[in-house]
């Protein structure tokens, strides 16, 4: 990988990760100043952090895909990462899709991003937003499947 694409990707990896943290850790704030309704806020506050969030990281996997310089590797480490951009894409589909794996991920995110029931969070407000955005961040991740795809084909 030649030096200047390395120091794209890691600099874009830096900066979708503090995207993501402002929206998971302020985005109550963030809630309070997009919408004047209390009970928008809290929608819009679990939007930010359980929708908005895995959608941005989810860049990251195109973006890899266009960078990394996957015809430099062998047969097997280019079968590695299609495997890698596809089980993604797979993962992020399925969590969107089954409720019982929706639900373990509602709950993970309740918990690690300290969801308040003062606030109006639920875990269900969680699993519904997932519902709806997880396969926006599916698409994206499998489009990244696709990118590398072809160009391990090429």
């Amino acid at each position: 990988m030649q030096d200047s694409q390395f120091l794209v990707l890691l600099v874009s990896f830096g900066v979708l990760i503090a995207i993501s943290g402002i929206l998971m850790y302020g985005r109550r704030a963030l809630a309070r100043r997009l919408e004047e309704d209390p009970h928008e806020q809290t929608v819009r506050s679990v939007e930010l952090v359980a929708g908005w969030t895995p959608t941005v990281l989810s860049l990251g996997f195109p973006l890899m895909a266009l960078l990394i310089p996957i015809d430099d590797f062998d047969r097997g480490f280019q079968l590695m990462v299609i495997g890698f951009f596809a089980l993604g894409a797979v993962w992020m589909l399925a969590v969107a899709k089954l409720p019982r794996l929706r639900n373990l991920m509602a709950q993970q995110a309740y918990a690690s991003t300290r969801g308040s029931p003062d606030h109006g969070e639920t875990p269900e407000l969680y699993q519904d937003v997932m519902r709806r955005f997880l396969p926006r961040a599916g698409v994206v991740v499998g489009s990244a499947f696709v990118i590398v795809l072809v160009r391990a084909m090429l």
